[in-house]
């Protein structure tokens, strides 16, 4: 086995336990939802995510690497090397900045008959519209812009990611 097929393996895992994981945990947030809005909830739900392991991978990765180049700074500082100090802090609040911006863009949206719900990564209710928007939606290669209520709400599509659930998305809505 190959190592690149070895991280697959590895990463459709780790893919998995937190899709699991994940839905479990938008399926209290459904049922909650449904009983306050029982009439437009018809059928069974569905899930998927967006930007959820990008926002992930960089929570988990990040805080190591800015502490690392804390840590270069005040080494490259020590030595004398100002370049070398700014370039390193530059680069720790570059990537403070995005992780915050990666942290923002995590989404769980739940689906169902009549309607389609965004939920932030703390499982707060974003905003909840009818199924019916998504025909007036732009899908996209890398993404699906949907406007209601004179907001824009966005679906990242990333084909190591989320792919095959927004094409099942798509499909349960027959938009594919």
């Amino acid at each position: 086995m190959t190592q690149s097929m070895m991280q697959r393996a590895v990463q459709h895992a780790v893919q998995h336990a937190v899709t699991k994981a994940v839905e479990k945990a938008v399926a209290v947030k459904a049922k909650k939802a449904a009983r306050m809005d029982g009439e437009n909830w018809k059928g069974d739900f569905h899930c998927l995510v967006s930007g959820y392991y990008t926002g992930i991978t960089f929570r988990y990765i990040g805080i190591p690497f800015v502490i690392f180049m804390i840590l270069c700074v005040f080494g490259t500082w020590i030595a004398g090397e100002p370049v070398y100090t700014l370039i390193f802090a530059l680069f720790a609040v570059l990537f403070v900045i995005l992780m915050q911006i990666t942290r923002k863009r995590m989404q769980m949206i739940v689906y169902w008959d009549g309607g389609i719900m965004f939920l932030d990564r703390r499982e707060n209710v974003i905003v909840q519209m009818p199924s019916s928007v998504l025909r007036q939606a732009v899908i996209k290669r890398s993404k699906i812009v949907i406007h209601c209520d004179g907001k824009k709400y966005t679906i990242l599509r990333n084909i190591q990611d989320n792919e095959q659930a927004v094409r099942e998305m798509l499909a349960f809505y027959g938009l594919s």
